[in-house]
C-alpha cells in the first residue's frame, strides 16, 4: 500500500515573528455555541483584515459546550491562511484522549497550543458532566515537549517528530503573585515558549507583572478585554473565576449610559495596550462575547503604536 504523506506550506511561527522584530496580536474568537457558523466567519474576517497574527480558540471554555476548535481552527486556517491558536484543556480528556488531539492538530499542521487546566464542569451548562483531570497543565506541558522529541508520553516513537509551539497561562490579578510566578516558572521549566494571560483592567499592573517575570525572558501577551458595560463588568469580576476588574473600573462604568460606558471600556484598553507594547512584543486580545467589533478596532489601534 501507497503510505499517505501529509504535507504543510512552512507557517512562520509567532516567536519566528517576535525574532524578526515584529509586534505580534493575538486575537480570541471562541468557536460558536451552535451551527450557526457564517457570522462567526464574518467575525473572523474582519480580525484577519484587522491585521490580527493568529485566532486563538478556546476549548469550551467556562464548561459550555461550543464546537469543536479543532475543526473550527482547520476552517479558518483553509478559509483565511490565518494561524489558529489552540486552548487545550485537561478537563474533557485523559492522557489517550489528549495525546490523540494533539496528533490530529499535527496532522492539519496546527503548531500552536495553549495547553491549560480548565474551569471545572460543575461551573458550565452540563453541570452533571465528568471533569478528567487526568493531568494538569503543567504535566501537559511536559508531554507535548515529549511529542516534540518524537515519543509519546508512553514512550512510543511517532516515526516523526511534532513541532508544537507550547504556549502557558498566567493569572497576574491572582491575590498571591509569588504563587502564581513560582507556578509560571514550574510551566516554562516544563516546555512552555510564551506566556499569555487572564485579562487585565489595571495598567499599573501590567509593569509589576513585567518586573516579576522578566527573569524568565519568554514573549508575554497580556490579555486585553474591551469592557461592553457596567454589567459585563461585574459578571466577570464576580461570576468568571481568575478575573479582576477594580472598584474604580466597575464604578467609572457604572456611571455612563451604555454607548458611554462601551466607549469607556475602549479607552481602558487602549491604555492596557499601550502600557503591554511598552515592556511586551505583543498583546492577546479578547473578543466580548463574539462582539468582534471592538476587538477589531483594538487590533488596528495595536498595529498603529
Amino acid at each position: 500500500r501507497t503510505p499517505v504523506h501529509i504535507e504543510h506550506k512552512a507557517e512562520e511561527s509567532l516567536l519566528d515573528k517576535i525574532a524578526s522584530g515584529k509586534r505580534v496580536v493575538i486575537c480570541e474568537l471562541d468557536p460558536p455555541k451552535t451551527l450557526a457558523l457564517e457570522k462567526y466567519f464574518g467575525g473572523a474576517q474582519a480580525l484577519v483584515d484587522a491585521g490580527c497574527d493568529a485566532i486563538t480558540l478556546a476549548d469550551n471554555s467556562l464548561a459550555i459546550l461550543r464546537v469543536s476548535n479543532l475543526a473550527v481552527g482547520a476552517m479558518l486556517k483553509e478559509r483565511f491562511d490565518i494561524t489558529p491558536l489552540l486552548h487545550l484543556s485537561c478537563r474533557d480528556r485523559n492522557v489517550l484522549g489528549l495525546q490523540s488531539e494533539l496528533l490530529g492538530m499535527a496532522a492539519l499542521g496546527m503548531r500552536h497550543v495553549l495547553p491549560l487546566t480548565g474551569d471545572p464542569a460543575r461551573v458550565g451548562d452540563h453541570p452533571g458532566a465528568a471533569s478528567v483531570y487526568d493531568v494538569n497543565s503543567v504535566e501537559l506541558i511536559s508531554i507535548i515537549k515529549q511529542l516534540n522529541s518524537g515519543f509519546t508520553h508512553a514512550g512510543k516513537p511517532l516515526k516523526a517528530a511534532t513541532n508544537f509551539v507550547i504556549g502557558c497561562t498566567f493569572n497576574p490579578n491572582a491575590k498571591n503573585l509569588d504563587a502564581q510566578v513560582q507556578r509560571l516558572e514550574r510551566k516554562v521549566a516544563a516546555g512552555a515558549q510564551f506566556v499569555m494571560t487572564q485579562p487585565v483592567f489595571d495598567v499599573d499592573l501590567v509593569g509589576e507583572m513585567h518586573r516579576r517575570v522578566q527573569h524568565l525572558r519568554i514573549p508575554i501577551f497580556t490579555g486585553v478585554w474591551p469592557l461592553q458595560s457596567a454589567k459585563q463588568a461585574e459578571f466577570l469580576h464576580h461570576e468568571v473565576p481568575g478575573i479582576i476588574v477594580p472598584d474604580s473600573v466597575r464604578a467609572e462604568l457604572a456611571s455612563h449610559d451604555d454607548e458611554g460606558a462601551q466607549a469607556c471600556g475602549i479607552r481602558l484598553a487602549e491604555k492596557i495596550i499601550t502600557a503591554a507594547l511598552d515592556f511586551f512584543p505583543g498583546v492577546y486580545l479578547i473578543t466580548p462575547f463574539l462582539r468582534y467589533e471592538s476587538t477589531t478596532r483594538l487590533a488596528k489601534f495595536a498595529r498603529s503604536l
